[in-house]
């Protein structure tokens, strides 16, 4: 690959200051149409909406203060990146 054509390589600092500026349950409603409701110790919670995993209950929790999801029925969690990853099939 010419410079021009290789993918551009971003600092795990940048990362994190970017993730760390967004508010994942903002992004996560606005952006992927989650319905997001307050629950307890600050995790907000729904059906899992990642691939591969459909729950009777919901089991897909959001934390605005760690930046983080996590979902106790299919164990997949990380940060908005991930989410992102796993939605859009990216590596």
């Amino acid at each position: 690959f010419s410079e021009r054509h290789r993918p551009h390589q971003y600092s795990s600092d940048f990362i994190k200051q970017v993730l760390g500026a967004l508010d994942i349950v903002q992004v996560l409603e606005s952006e992927f149409g989650l319905v997001l409701e307050e629950g307890t110790n600050g995790w907000y919670n729904t059906h899992c909406p990642l691939p591969g995993h459909r729950d009777s209950s919901p089991s897909f929790g959001v934390n605005r203060e760690l930046g983080a999801f996590n979902c106790f029925g299919c164990s997949r969690s990380g940060t908005l990146v991930k989410f992102v990853q796993l939605v859009e099939g990216l590596g």
